[in-house]
């Protein structure tokens, strides 16, 4: 079903006056919505800052996946790739909130209200990717939690990057 603004009669051509003087027309908010998202998907696209990732890659994550499998690696590094692009996404959808604050700088109740979401978010990701099935084997349960701070660690940072990203954008009134 999709939610909608009535704005125009559908049913004929003629004009409807709402009362406000404008003519009355249909506008699906889910059209407004997905064009909203597309946007905002096309924008970290072309803002996200993959070097900084890379470096954060072989600075951080590189020494400490070292013991992992080769097949496990992959799926490790693909499921960090992607979470971190999602969460400069999410931070960038945060900034619209914050763009008419006072002073839009102080983003630390909009990190709170993140933080309760990021152990949802990095579990979600963790079982999209099979990394939380561990054996009972205490390496195995070892690595497992150290994927997950990883991936806690990661998904924060590049929260707050696409949340000043979207931020600036806004400023600059290209968002």
């Amino acid at each position: 079903m999709k939610k909608s603004v009535l704005r125009q009669n559908e049913n004929n051509n003629s004009r409807v006056d709402g009362g406000d003087g404008m003519p009355n027309k249909v506008i699906y908010l889910d059209e407004v919505w997905e064009k909203r998202a597309e946007t905002i998907r096309q924008k970290a696209l072309l803002g996200f800052p993959w070097n900084d990732l890379e470096r954060f890659y072989e600075q951080v994550m590189d020494p400490i996946l070292d013991y992992c499998q080769s097949d496990r690696r992959c799926l490790i590094d693909e499921a960090a790739y992607r979470l971190a692009y999602q969460v400069f996404q999410l931070g960038m959808e945060a900034s619209r909130k914050l763009a008419y604050e006072p002073d839009p700088q102080d983003y630390k109740p909009c990190m709170h209200a993140y933080e309760g979401d990021t152990e949802q978010s990095v579990q979600t990701w963790m079982e999209q990717y099979g990394l939380d099935e561990a054996d009972e084997e205490e390496q195995e349960l070892d690595q497992q939690s150290i994927v997950y701070e990883l991936f806690t660690q990661l998904a924060t940072s590049w929260f707050c990057r696409g949340l000043t990203y979207g931020l600036r954008l806004r400023k600059q009134k290209l968002l």
